[in-house]
């Protein structure tokens, strides 16, 4: 026997081979087809989920609350101003509550402050009581705390009143602060 004899032709293998390269390009061109079939359907869904419309009322809707907030920080923004200013000004005031404390301290418990005007150099007070007994012995801790030259100046009665119709008396005093 010859062994040399081949009994498959060189032929029939190269087409083989181009039946193998072509099924192999078929399995490709069908992935491939695949993919863009996949993702035409992803921007489909997108598309449709995220429409034009949809984009331009989420805008609008966005816009008027740009405006409306526009407003609120334009009126923040003026009342951050306003209470700058109005700090600013309570640390440039004298505070006054010591001297208010030490003479409502001096109005005896039967007394009642009834009115408080305050200057820069002056305070009125208007006390009022039943009786005058207790209005005698606010006057008495006026007088001592302007003898020692405490918190008081000068001191004057403006007026000494009744009202005929509860019976109480009221005591307007205004005194010139140190």
């Amino acid at each position: 026997m010859n062994n040399d004899i081949n009994l498959v032709s060189i032929k029939e293998s190269k087409s083989s081979i181009e039946k193998k390269r072509t099924r192999l390009l078929r399995i490709i061109a069908i992935c491939f087809a695949g993919i863009i079939v996949f993702f035409a359907i992803i921007i489909f869904i997108v598309n449709t989920t995220f429409s034009v419309d949809s984009v331009k009322k989420q805008q609008e809707s966005v816009l008027t609350g740009m405006v409306s907030l526009k407003d609120k920080s334009g009126k923040l923004f003026v009342v951050n101003d306003r209470i700058a200013n109005i700090s600013s000004l309570l640390r440039s005031r004298k505070d006054y509550s010591p001297i208010i404390n030490k003479l409502t301290g001096l109005v005896p418990d039967q007394a009642a402050v009834s009115g408080i005007q305050l200057d820069q150099k002056t305070i009125s007070l208007i006390v009022v009581s039943d009786s005058l007994l207790p209005l005698d012995s606010f006057l008495n801790g006026l007088i001592n705390l302007t003898t020692k030259k405490e918190l008081i100046k000068n001191l004057s009665i403006d007026s000494l009143t009744t009202v005929q119709k509860t019976g109480k008396f009221s005591l307007s005093i205004s005194a010139e602060l140190l």
